[in-house]
């Protein structure tokens, strides 16, 4: 069903492309082979999270002080209260894009419209302060949407994502991007790396959520650029979260340089791709040919040389 933002401002490409939710899957007209979501093309640059690693490197600490959260606790426990957390982050992430998506595309939408918890519901006692953070944001900033989660793909090296918030901009055809993140992380260009950088060609890049982020939106507005004609201005992150008083606008940078690096690695995946999908189709021909052949008790004929 189409929201009221993708009806007024809708794209050609809209029906092309669909999104399945539960395993995270695009498809664009019909065909979901060789397509990648955005987060996951780009995770290959980073450095994974390793549980293990990090309970090895930290839970000696752990079990000696009596009064650490996972004193007492054995590695699968702590990694099932991770697994737990996450969970359940996830969940009210998902909760939170919902509930700012249809304050959106409400046809009565106004600037001076609240987003108002309600109460009764369990979900929204839980992001109470996400929303009041919300409230503020929007009171601040005055946006005027023109689509949200609206979804986008480069059929060229068959990279897909969905763009949380295009708002328009300064001028009539400038718009801009915004990301929600419920995070209780440092999302700023100053949060520290740990000594952790990005996989090449991106080591010049200090592997933090800020650097992740960014790569993300700018891969986004790479697409709007150059297969949707959008004119992106700037974009940003706006960061919803209990363990702070107020939401935090966090510009990104440009990252062009670097998109282009990235495709650049993704367009060579897709012609390795290409190169053995067809030894192996040419090599199912032979050996078909050859069953045939044995099958039917004829011997191979090859054309004898040139004599001249």
């Amino acid at each position: 069903m189409k929201t009221h933002l993708a009806r007024t401002h809708p794209d050609s490409k809209d029906h092309d492309i669909e999104f399945d939710e539960p395993s995270h899957r695009y498809a664009v007209r019909g065909e979901s082979r060789n397509y990648i979501s955005a987060t996951t093309m780009l995770k290959s640059f980073y450095e994974p999270f390793d549980p293990d690693r990090v309970i090895r490197m930290y839970g000696g600490g752990w079990r000696a002080d009596p009064n650490h959260r996972y004193h007492g606790m054995t590695a699968d426990e702590i990694k099932a209260q991770w697994e737990t957390k996450r969970n359940c982050e996830a969940t009210l992430g998902t909760l939170m894009h919902e509930r700012i998506e249809v304050f959106y595309n409400r046809t009565d939408h106004a600037l001076d419209s609240r987003l108002t918890p309600d109460i009764n519901e369990g979900d929204d006692r839980e992001l109470s302060p996400e929303l009041q953070q919300f409230n503020t944001f929007h009171s601040d900033n005055r946006i005027v949407p023109y689509r949200t989660e609206l979804r986008i793909y480069d059929p060229e090296t068959r990279v897909a994502g969905s763009v949380d918030l295009l708002a328009f901009g300064r001028d009539d055809d400038e718009l801009v991007i915004y990301d929600w993140k419920r995070s209780a992380r440092d999302l700023s260009s100053a949060a520290s790396n740990y000594g952790r950088a990005c996989a090449p060609p991106l080591t010049h890049l200090a592997d933090t959520p800020h650097t992740r982020y960014a790569l993300q939106q700018n891969l986004y507005a790479y697409i709007l650029r150059k297969y949707y004609r959008k004119r992106i201005s700037r974009m940003y992150l706006v960061r919803l979260s209990p363990t702070i008083t107020n939401y935090e606008l966090i510009p990104l940078p440009n990252l062009r340089s670097e998109i282009e690096l990235v495709l650049t690695c993704r367009r060579n995946y897709l012609q390795r791709l290409r190169r053995v999908k067809g030894v192996c189709v040419t090599g199912v021909l032979l050996m078909s040919l050859l069953v045939a052949i044995r099958k039917n008790g004829v011997g191979l004929v090859l054309p004898s040389p040139d004599r001249r």
